[in-house]
C-alpha cells in the first residue's frame, strides 16, 4: 500500500516550512550578549539562499522572521563566547559577524555589498579596503560607465559626498539609493569602512 503525499502518521507537522526550500543546514538559539536584542531568537543557516534567517518565536507562534543577505552557502553556524555569529560557509572561509558599534547602520548598505577579504561580490562591489582604494577599480565587478571613468581614490571625504546621494555626486551611477541623508550616519558608516583593512 503506498504512502499518499503529505501523510506521515507517526510523525509531527513542522513548526515553519520554506517553499521553495532554503537548504536549511544548522539551527540554533542566540544566548549572548553581542546581539541582546536578538537573545531567544532562532538562526537558522541556509545552504541554497545565502542568507541566514533569524525567527522569534513566542507563544508557540513565529512572530517575526528576518532574512540575513551573507552572500555564502551556509554550512554551520555558531555562537562564540562573546556571543558573536561564526558562520562557516560552503567555500571553507569562515566569517564572524558582530554588531557595528555605533548600531546597526551598515545594514543598510550589507545588503548590496560583501565586507569580507574574499574577491567576490554581491550586487554592489565588496567594499573589503574601499577607504583608500581607486575608484571604481575592484577586480570582476562590473562597474557603471560613470563610475569607471570617474578617477581618484575614496577618500573619507569623497564617501561622505557619494553616501549623501549617490546619483547627484555621480551622474549615470548604477547604484540605485536615494543616499543618507544624515551627516552623523554617514559618519559611522565611514569610520566602520575604514577598519576593513
Amino acid at each position: 500500500m503506498g504512502q499518499q503525499q503529505f501523510e506521515h502518521e507517526g510523525f509531527r507537522a513542522p513548526f515553519y516550512t520554506w517553499l521553495p526550500s532554503i537548504g536549511p543546514s544548522n539551527l540554533i538559539t542566540l544566548h549572548g550578549d553581542e546581539f541582546a536584542h536578538w537573545r531567544g531568537d532562532l538562526l537558522v543557516a541556509s545552504m541554497k539562499d545565502g542568507a541566514l534567517w533569524r525567527l522569534r518565536i513566542r507563544d508557540d507562534e513565529l512572530r517575526y522572521m528576518e532574512r540575513i543577505p551573507v552572500g555564502y552557502r551556509i554550512r554551520d553556524v555558531a555562537e562564540d563566547q562573546r556571543g558573536r555569529i561564526v558562520l562557516w560557509t560552503d567555500e571553507g572561509v569562515l566569517v564572524r559577524l558582530g554588531r557595528v558599534r555605533d548600531g546597526m547602520v551598515f545594514t543598510q548598505c550589507s545588503g548590496c555589498h560583501r565586507t569580507d577579504d574574499v574577491p567576490v561580490h554581491g550586487i554592489g562591489p565588496n567594499l573589503w579596503g574601499v577607504v583608500g582604494r581607486e575608484v571604481g577599480s575592484t577586480e570582476g565587478f562590473a562597474y557603471s560607465e560613470a563610475m569607471r571613468g570617474t578617477s581618484g581614490r575614496w577618500t573619507p571625504e569623497r564617501l561622505d559626498a557619494f553616501l549623501a546621494s549617490p546619483s547627484t555626486y555621480l551622474p549615470g551611477t548604477a547604484m540605485q539609493y536615494a543616499g543618507v541623508p544624515d551627516s552623523a550616519t554617514r559618519a559611522t558608516i565611514i569610520q566602520y569602512l575604514e577598519t576593513l583593512r
